[in-house]
Parts: structure tokens; C-alpha cells; sequence
């Protein structure tokens, strides 16, 4: 059990402990009254009330009348309790005080129930309040505060072990011990390490907790020392970026194989082919065993392979449910063509605009999608699912794309496209499975 918060997942459903309201309480300032004593008018449409005592919100001070008498109002403020006997509010601005403050002139014809909460009419108590399964959102976290659950029943946040692998890396921030051979300063064949920090905010942004492992040396040691040190520290998930292609150098598949049980080690997707996926067995990890994601070294594949497979993981392990674990999936016309792979189905990087005078999502490419250019990621709401071929997808061609985030941040415009062709194509979801 833990307090509430948002995106974890219901592991059991709440019922309220207490009706909301927990009891009738007024809905404006005004006065209570009985609405059976404002039936029969004066001349001038009006009931004259005694004022009887006043019933504050929270105030424990307030001046209790008990039951209220008949042909009597009693002053009460927004959600403060109705008095016994009391069935309705009017509202202070339809009211006329007197002079002394003694009685209150109300307008006749007043409903019973009116301006009244009623108790338990938001929430009955012993409710079902929110179901098992169901992702928290900002609105949940309220509303089981309301009901005065204290604590709620959730999955845990996976653990997740990152770490960069390559001698050729430097962390820009571990100030003089930045290389993996703990060098001082980048060597003329070194670059700054993009992968581990990048992919321990996506982690957190996800659904995950962090953990960094550093970057491990080209040796199969440096890769055993990591695979064993985050089982042994329970993650539920380890993400190695690099290691995982052809090179004499590449050690993570070896060690995965040699650890535990190797899924996959190469699939068929631009980017991402040498993703890799095993399980490693962990007797401190919740599920008996760690599951481990080797990553493309180049920035744009790992991000990418992270966000399909990778994120969709976590939120599985998070106790999502598989309605909201995969990236959500919406149709959308190119704005200008894209040349097809012929070997293998494309994420490609886009960004989606909304086009007010279509009724419909367009998609620009951001550019040049080398797989070292994270550069074309930057700003990118979608993943275009292109399927392999021959040839270019024409503008105008409608494909489907893949959401890398909320489409509340999407640009919209009210201009019109550019020329399209008057019957442009039908593509269908894309090549690639990993979503």
C-alpha cells in the first residue's frame, strides 16, 4: 500500500470509507430553510423568516440551533452542513436581511433540494470509487484524497538499471573520471556519452525508477560485473545501449546468453535491427527474474527502440493495463514524399500537425534519418510506420504513425496543405510489430 500518485497502476479497487458529501451541505451562501415554510407568500411574493443561528464550513464554532425551528432561516456558508430539519438554500443575493438582522425576507416557491448537496450524492459510501487496473491520473489522486483514502493498493515502480557500453564514450558529467577507464579528459577518439542520460530521463518519464550504471569498458568482464550487479540490486529491467551488433567488441549478446535466456537478437525494423531482448534469472527482482533490453549504440535507435519496446515493457511491469501499455496508433497524410527502405519496415521521425481545414493530422519528416542524428528526434511527436519498398510514398499518401507523446502539444494550423493529389493512397499499419 502507498499514497496515491499519478500513472501508478490500481492494484486492487478503492471503495469510498466515507460518502462524499458526508452529509447534506449547502452548495452557495445563503440561508437554510425549510421549504415547506416558504409555500404562502406576502403581497409581494416574499416569506419573512426569523433568523436562527448560523452553520459555517468547518467551523466547529458555529452558532448550533440544532434542529431548526419552523417559519426560521439560518445563515450558512458554501458546504457547510445543512441544520436538522433544513431542506434547501436560497442563495444570499435573493434574500433582503432586516435592519436588526432579526428576520430575512425569501423569495416563496422555494424546491426542496434546492442549492443542496446531498449526502453520498458524489460519492455512496462503500462505492466502488476507482477500479483495480486503472492508470491514476491527477483527478484520481483527488478523489481517493476526498474519500479519505490515506493509503491505496498499487503496483510498484520497476527498477531500472542504465548503462552506456564503449571504450570510445566520455561522461560529459562525471567531471575527471568521465571515460570508462576513468581518463580525465575525452581522448581525440572519444565522444561525449548521449545514450545513458537520455535514456535514464526517458525511464523516468516513463514509468520507471532510475538507476545509473555507468558505462562499462569493450571487455566481457566490465559487461558480466553490470548484468550481475543490477540483478543482485533487484531491477526489474536493465537497458544496455551498445555491445549488441557484429564487432569483435560487442559482448553484451555473449554475456546475455551465457546469464540467462536471449529472446531475440535482431529484428526486423529501421531503425533498431540489433535489438536484443533476454531475461536474466534475479531472486531479488519482484518477477524471479531481469529482463534486459540491448539497445542500438547509435542515439536515434536506442531512443526509438526504447520508446517501442522498451517503454511498452515498463508499463506492462508497472501493472498497466494492455489497453494503455503499446504507443497510441492514428492515421495521417504526408506532406511531402518519403523514399521507402527496401530491406526493412521505417519508424520514421515526424512531426504531426493539425490541419483544422481537413479534419485531420498532416506529417513533415524531420529530415535526414541517419541513425546518429538525434538531432532529427528533437521536436518529433510520432513514429511514421513505413513499410518497406521500392520507390517513395507519394504526398498525400495516408499512413499511420505512432504517438511519442500528448498530441495536446501537436502544432495546429488553419492552412490549407499543399497540393495533394486528388486520390492519394492507402497505407496500411506499418511493417514493423514492435509496438
Amino acid at each position: 500500500r502507498a499514497h496515491a500518485r499519478a500513472r501508478a497502476a490500481l492494484a486492487a479497487p478503492l471503495h469510498a470509507p466515507r460518502a462524499v458529501p458526508p452529509f447534506a451541505a449547502s452548495i452557495k451562501d445563503g440561508y437554510a430553510v425549510r421549504a415547506a415554510d416558504c409555500a404562502a407568500p406576502g403581497a409581494d411574493g416574499a416569506v419573512t423568516l426569523a433568523v436562527a443561528g448560523a452553520s459555517r464550513a468547518g467551523d466547529s464554532d458555529s452558532e448550533s440551533i440544532g434542529r431548526l425551528p419552523a417559519l426560521a432561516a439560518s445563515y450558512i456558508t458554501t458546504g457547510a452542513p445543512l441544520p436538522d430539519g433544513a431542506d434547501a438554500v436560497v442563495q444570499v443575493e435573493n434574500v433582503t436581511l432586516a435592519d436588526d438582522g432579526q428576520s430575512v425576507r425569501v423569495p416563496a416557491g422555494i424546491a426542496a433540494g434546492q442549492d443542496v448537496r446531498q449526502e453520498g450524492s458524489d460519492v455512496a459510501v462503500g462505492s466502488e470509487v476507482i477500479a483495480s487496473g486503472t492508470v491514476l491520473t491527477p483527478a484520481d489522486v483527488g478523489l481517493a484524497a476526498m474519500c479519505g483514502a490515506a493509503e491505496v493498493e498499487v503496483y510498484g515502480t520497476p527498477l531500472v538499471g542504465v548503462a552506456s557500453t564503449g571504450n570510445e564514450l566520455f561522461d560529459s558529467a562525471a567531471g575527471a573520471k568521465g571515460g570508462a577507464d576513468g581518463a580525465a579528459a575525452p581522448g581525440a577518439s572519444q565522444i561525449y556519452d548521449a545514450n545513458r542520460p537520455m535514456l535514464l530521463a526517458a525511464v523516468e518519464a516513463a514509468v520507471g525508477d532510475a538507476r545509473d550504471y555507468g558505462i562499462i569498458c569493450d571487455t566481457r568482464d566490465a559487461v558480466e560485473r553490470v548484468v550481475d550487479a543490477a540483478a543482485a540490486d533487484g531491477a526489474d529491467m536493465l537497458i544496455l545501449s551498445g555491445g549488441v551488433s557484429m564487432g569483435d567488441r560487442d559482448y553484451v549478446k555473449g554475456v546475455l546468453s551465457a546469464r540467462g535466456q536471449v529472446l531475440c537478437g535482431r529484428v526486423l525494423m529501421k531503425p533498431g535491427k540489433p535489438l536484443t531482448v533476454a531475461t536474466v534469472p534475479s531472486e531479488a527482482s519482484r518477477n524471479g527474474s531481469m529482463l534486459v533490453l540491448g539497445l542500438p549504440g547509435n542515439p536515434v535507435s536506442a531512443l526509438a527502440t526504447f520508446a517501442l519496446v522498451g517503454a511498452p515493457a515498463l508499463r506492462a511491469l508497472a501493472g498497466h493495463p494492455v489497453g494503455t501499455q503499446r504507443m497510441p496508433r492514428v492515421r495521417c497524410v504526408l506532406e511531402t514524399a518519403i523514399k521507402l527502405d527496401r530491406e526493412r519496415p521505417e519508424y520514421h521521425r515526424a512531426v504531426l500537425t493539425w490541419r483544422a481545414r481537413e479534419n485531420r493530422y498532416s506529417a513533415a519528416s524531420t529530415g535526414r534519418q541517419i541513425s546518429s542524428r538525434l538531432g532529427s528526434f528533437r521536436g518529433a511527436n510520432a513514429l511514421l510506420e513505413l513499410p518497406r519498398g521500392a520507390g517513395e510514398l507519394a504526398a498525400g499518401t495516408e499512413v499511420s504513425a505512432l504517438l511519442l507523446g500528448d498530441l495536446g502539444a501537436a502544432p495546429a494550423s488553419d492552412a490549407a496543405m499543399p497540393t495533394l493529389p486528388a486520390r492519394a493512397p492507402l497505407v496500411p499499419s506499418g511493417g514493423g510489430g514492435a509496438s
